[in-house]
């Protein structure tokens, strides 16, 4: 994992999903905080440092039934970006997973009967209601939950041992999603990492301030030998 500006990497994942505003990301959320539900908790987004927005973060629920694919909570935020580009903001408590977060520029839909998944397949088949889709995270507890976030251009994460996924966020370097569960990391592929391979804690939120990264650690000098003499013998044969 080379690292990358935190401006490169929200460029290059932000373009897939919107041309209007390509740097404007999901950055943090709490998606099962601690303890009991809160009646409202944190949710940190990245974009243009000082900047302003008005944006919308929508919940669809992923739990698979006849509910499936319905908004289940939907909230205009506003505010300014710091310096750094990170804005923190208080919403309502957020249903536990399975859920799929949307941040989008506008959604004129009403919570409760919206539905993106009309005939209940796991596809998302009607975004009509959203404009300018900035970003999407499917945080999945289940492997029979459908994955939205995907068809939408966003990022699934896949199900550890059906638990609630707790923190999830970005790297402040890469873009790339990291979650844990039951105090655990893992990747945007659902693969464990180390916890002591990041600049800060991971398990720890950062609202309002810089996320973690991922630093993966440099090879050890006896494997650096080794390929060195492995390089040396391919030459002399």
């Amino acid at each position: 994992m080379k690292p990358k500006s935190l401006f490169l990497s929200t460029v290059t994942f932000g373009t897939l999903l919107s041309s209007a505003n390509a740097v404007t990301l999901i950055s943090e959320i709490y998606s099962n905080p601690p303890g009991s539900d809160p009646a409202s908790q944190d949710f940190e987004i990245s974009g243009v440092p000082s900047t302003s927005f008005d944006l919308w973060i929508v919940s669809i629920e992923t739990d698979p039934g006849s509910g499936q694919g319905t908004v289940d909570r939907a909230e205009n935020i506003t505010g300014t970006f710091d310096s750094l580009g990170i804005a923190s903001v208080s919403i309502d408590d957020l249903e536990n997973p399975s859920n799929t977060l949307i941040l989008a520029d506008d959604f004129t839909g009403t919570i409760g009967s919206s539905d993106i998944d009309t005939n209940n397949d796991g596809i998302a088949d009607d975004i009509s209601e959203f404009s300018g889709i900035l970003d999407v995270v499917g945080i999945i507890e289940d492997s029979m939950d459908p994955d939205y976030a995907t068809g939408l251009g966003g990022v699934y994460l896949p199900p550890i041992s059906s638990t609630d996924p707790e923190l999830v966020f970005r790297d402040s370097s890469t873009g790339d999603f990291f979650y844990t569960v039951n105090g655990n990391v893992y990747d945007e592929t659902g693969t464990m990492v180390a916890a002591s391979d990041f600049t800060a804690d991971p398990t720890l939120s950062t609202f309002g301030s810089v996320n973690p990264t991922y630093a993966v650690p440099e090879p050890s000098s006896a494997l650096l030998s080794g390929l060195a003499l492995f390089g040396l013998i391919r030459r002399r044969r």
